[in-house]
């Protein structure tokens, strides 16, 4: 995704302020509402804090905002995914209907599926506490370790000489070392408090299509 919206930046190479601004944008956000909700709510903080706030104007303009996030994440983070299919199916990078008719029907497959299975929300959940450790600490170091052990250097070209890249050190090793080992830490422990509040807080209940049919059903029958 990272590589997605370099590709999209004028300035591409200011990709790391980008990620060191949102990082700060969404700690920032999530550090506010969590004191509030502490400072408001206290320990009456149920596991969903939308669910917790009575009804009112705020609350519904809070789940247009969450609804419109969710939108906007999806529609940037599936971007990698949009090119490889459009790349498979030789469709032309530039706008049209083919890749409006693409993406309009991908993302309407991925919210029927939702649908159709009974709370995804905490399938995602624990499908993301189970990779995410993996993929932000794990995976990372273990390549960069691979990949450096694999090629010590490049050759030159032209007028430019050979570029040598040494093999990493002890302190690069241990480093390395000490990422994946938080990164196994995490990862469990994602996974456990994700499975745990799974099993307290949630309420197994039909999925939408069900809910759905069920009450067309009924309606009918009424009426």
């Amino acid at each position: 995704m990272l590589l997605s919206v370099q590709m999209d930046m004028k300035n591409k190479r200011d990709i790391s302020k980008a990620i060191i601004l949102a990082f700060i944008m969404s700690g920032s956000i999530c550090l506010i509402t969590c004191l509030l909700c502490y400072l408001r709510l206290g320990d009456s903080v149920g596991y969903n804090t939308l669910q917790s706030l009575p009804q009112s104007l705020g609350l519904d303009l809070a789940l247009c905002l969450s609804t419109l996030q969710v939108c906007l994440s999806m529609a940037i983070g599936s971007t990698s995914l949009f090119q490889d299919i459009e790349q498979s199916l030789r469709i032309q990078p530039e706008f049209g209907w083919r890749r409006a008719a693409l993406r309009t029907g991908t993302v309407l497959l991925a919210v029927a599926v939702g649908e159709a299975v009974p709370r995804a929300e905490l399938l995602m959940g624990l499908v993301g506490g189970a990779l995410t450790g993996q993929l932000m600490f794990l995976f990372p170091p273990l390549l960069y370790w691979r990949l450096r052990s694999m090629s010590s250097s490049t050759p030159g070209y032209g007028s430019i000489g050979m570029l040598s890249i040494p093999p990493p050190d002890r302190r690069q090793h241990f480093f390395l070392i000490a990422v994946v080992v938080v990164g196994l830490a995490a990862t469990f422990c994602s996974t456990y408090f994700s499975f745990r509040s799974t099993l307290e807080y949630a309420e197994f209940v039909p999925s939408c299509l069900i809910n759905s049919t069920a009450a067309s059903q009924f309606v009918s029958r009424v009426y």
